[in-house]
């Protein structure tokens, strides 16, 4: 493999990032251009953003693919993908539960602002732009790109956390971004796991379209009426979570390159 310096390696890492937030930021300033509200419309600008920056981040997904194709773990078989929706739907009301309960999300302003804009949109809005469209492009950048390049030259654990922490500091603020950690581990384990981009991509959908379900239909209240309702929720979750976990984990025999 060829030998690049610090510089070049670190711009490596990010500039999946960087290059989408620059999309994102173009995007914007044409919406303004426009007299387009970028508050009001902030999830359609960002979907807009993410199907702009999609062909340049399948461009570089295929170019660092066709150079490393070692890095492409065996791939899982589609009767398997199933489980998926076993790990990510009570994965996303658990750790909902769990920031809620600590409070994160009542003492954050800009969490609270971010919230209020992403769910202002009609549910079918929400589901296209939220469920749909963004997590295909966060997965290219996050798991496709920058896991996959930590992943040439560094063992599946640091490349794991280090790729969390960058997703959850791409997302501005600290309930989000502790929520885009936490859930970047567990993309990144789905993507080792299952050898496939396609992987952590369905994980994604699934879990941003349960949460867009669980706060249009006040699943979240629903589940806080009660302190015994809470736990019994919150630990069914973490049960189904764990053991599904478990199971992917058995199935595959990850960590074995």
């Amino acid at each position: 493999m060829e030998q690049r310096s610090l510089g070049r390696h670190i711009w490596g890492i990010l500039s999946p990032m960087v290059i989408y937030m620059a999309v994102s930021l173009a995007i914007q300033i044409g919406a303004l251009a426009l007299s387009v509200s970028v508050y009001e419309y902030a999830t359609e600008i960002t979907a807009v953003s993410a199907l702009c920056a999609l062909p340049i981040l399948c461009l570089l997904f295929y170019r660092d693919r066709k150079r490393n194709p070692e890095t492409e773990g065996k791939k899982a078989p589609w009767q398997r993908y199933g489980l998926l929706i076993l790990f990510s739907v009570p994965f996303v009301l658990e750790l909902n539960n769990l920031l809620m309960v600590s409070g994160l999300m009542y003492v954050s302003e800009t969490y609270q602002e971010t919230a209020t804009l992403l769910y202002m949109p009609s549910f079918p809005v929400q589901i296209l732009c939220i469920g749909v469209i963004v997590p295909i492009a966060e997965e290219l950048i996050f798991r496709g790109l920058i896991y996959r390049r930590l992943r040439e030259t560094w063992p599946v654990f640091p490349a794991m956390l280090v790729s969390a922490l960058l997703f959850g500091i791409y997302h501005g603020n600290i309930v989000q971004g502790v929520y885009g950690a936490v859930a970047g581990l567990a993309l990144s384990f789905i993507y080792e796991a299952y050898g496939s981009l396609k992987a952590p991509v369905l994980t994604h959908m699934v879990m941003n379209i349960t949460s867009c379900v669980a706060t249009e239909y006040q699943g979240f209240e629903w589940i806080f009426a009660e302190i015994g309702r809470f736990l019994a929720v919150t630990a069914v979750c973490l049960a189904l979570t764990v053991a599904a976990g478990i199971w992917i984990y058995r199935s595959y025999k990850m960590f074995t390159k």
